[in-house]
């Protein structure tokens, strides 16, 4: 019979893991309290949650999703990413690049567990706002194009005044 300790604390990962739009887990191990709580700040700053919970009990609250008990086998913090898939990831990424630690041990993704390498995929892919604006970008060129052609004959007329009386003024 599992302690009410327990229960408690799968009823709270599973409750992180439905709000969450991804998860990763990292290998901690070598890492201090100052950097972990680094680490941390980072991750909340991109609207994710760094926890650090019995690999056993984060199995029990994503429903032991097949592969997922092979890779909980270490020291793990799981990440849970909740303002989108990739901003999270993005932030442990960089963090990594600067510290040289954790170690990306893969994750957890739409119903189902990826690999390392595509947990780095994921990371590398723009966020929700950098894609928004990118197709506000990609929206608003036809409409500078536009404007640019409308705007060339009035232009190119006032080119055409200015030499005539350029020419003009230099006879």
């Amino acid at each position: 019979m599992p302690s009410q300790k327990k229960v408690t604390v799968v009823a709270d990962l599973q409750d992180k893991a439905g709000r969450a739009k991804s998860i990763a887990f990292a290998k901690y191990s070598g890492m201090d309290v100052k950097t972990q709580n680094e680490l941390r700040a980072k991750i909340k700053e991109a609207g994710g949650e760094v926890i650090i919970a019995r690999n056993r009990l984060v199995d029990v609250a994503l429903n032991r999703p097949e592969g997922l008990g092979e890779m909980l086998q270490e020291q793990l913090l799981t990440l849970f990413s909740y303002d989108d898939a990739v901003s999270a990831f993005k932030a442990l990424k960089d963090f990594i690049a600067e510290k040289g630690l954790p170690e990306i041990r893969g994750g957890y993704f739409e119903e189902k567990v990826i690999t390392t390498a595509e947990v780095e995929k994921l990371a590398s892919m723009p966020s929700k706002p950098e894609l928004v604006g990118m197709l506000l970008r990609q929206l608003q060129g036809p409409a500078y194009g536009l404007r640019n052609v409308l705007e060339a004959g009035p232009r190119n007329l006032v080119y055409a005044l200015n030499a005539i009386a350029d020419k003009k003024k230099a006879e």
